[in-house]
């Protein structure tokens, strides 16, 4: 170990786990991160020994699995250096020199409604019973395009069923709860009338349990994560010879119905918790797509006008 006054990188890196105001998922994930890239590499080193030379050098020798999983890893390396800047140990954060590389995201594979009525009668028929709350799950994310944390950690203390409102304000992921959204802001979501249809067919199955709203069937304890649902949903879509998606694509499906019924985009991204910026990036196909085939349509109007004067 260097001999030194000056705090040492896996000292910074624990300071800044600790003070990071993220949920805990979060910082969890910040912690893996800085235990298998960062501290295996720079530890024992003084945190002000560090050039942006040099780290842009160990950056590159890794081997990383996507532009995003170095993104992500680059998150923690920069905070543990600008905790240093903070508390004036060093003058500036030299992984700031580090940039973020592009990355495309996949495009966003909807279901259509009708394959979501289909998947839903069928998981009512499937599972009957107390079974059904696998049924009602999904229906109501399907109609309400919740993210799948934040219908983990619904309780029937945030629904306001006379009013048809339910708060989404925490989330429940990896087994966590966290007393915040993904996005760190609570919201109102209007419920559909399906929604409501799906808690009025789960109310006689969880509510006097107390608590969350979607429970496993074999135990009554909230599940912690959404792995028993998932493995229904994906036997589901085998059975019905529905193609392939994830679940969370319920989201999706909840956001292009309401898009293509015309509902203000505004609105939209008000109830799914997005910035009406990233609705309108995420789903730009859906907001214009009539429109979009109009303006194509005037490709062959044109050209049937002009075949039409040259004929004269």
């Amino acid at each position: 170990m260097v001999a030194s006054k000056v705090p040492l990188f896996g000292e910074m890196a624990q300071a800044y786990l600790n003070t990071v105001e993220v949920s805990k998922n979060t910082r969890e994930e910040y912690r893996k991160i800085l235990m298998k890239r960062w501290q295996p590499l720079f530890a024992n080193r003084p945190i002000d020994s560090f050039s942006a030379s040099e780290l842009k050098v160990e950056v590159s020798k890794i081997e990383w699995s996507s532009a995003k999983t170095r993104n992500n890893a680059l998150i923690p390396l920069r905070g543990v250096f600008e905790l240093a800047v903070d508390d004036e140990v060093i003058d500036r954060n030299p992984a700031d020199r580090l940039k973020n590389l592009k990355h495309q995201k996949p495009p966003v594979d909807p279901f259509d409604e009708a394959e979501a009525d289909e998947i839903i009668d069928y998981l009512y028929r499937r599972y009957p019973g107390a079974d059904a709350v696998y049924a009602a799950y999904f229906e109501f994310a399907f109609w309400t395009g919740m993210r799948t944390s934040e219908m983990l950690a619904l309780t029937w203390g945030d629904l306001d069923l006379r009013k048809g409102v339910a708060l989404v304000s925490k989330a429940q992921s990896k087994g966590l709860l966290n007393a915040r959204t993904k996005t760190g802001a609570a919201r109102e979501v209007l419920l559909s009338p399906r929604a409501k249809a799906a808690l009025k067919k789960v109310k006689p199955l969880t509510y006097l349990a107390g608590g969350h709203v979607f429970r496993s069937p074999r135990t009554n304890e909230s599940w912690k994560t959404d792995r028993g649902p998932r493995i229904v949903f994906t036997a589901a879509l085998k059975k019905l010879g529905i193609r392939h998606r994830k679940a969370y694509n319920t989201r999706h499906t909840y956001a292009t119905i309401c898009l293509m019924a015309g509902m203000n985009p505004a609105f939209v991204a008000s109830q799914l918790g997005h910035s009406i910026t990233m609705l309108l990036t995420t789903y730009a196909k859906w907001i214009h797509g009539e429109a979009s085939q109009r303006e194509l349509d005037k490709l062959g109007q044109n050209r049937d006008k002009q075949k039409s004067a040259d004929s004269k």
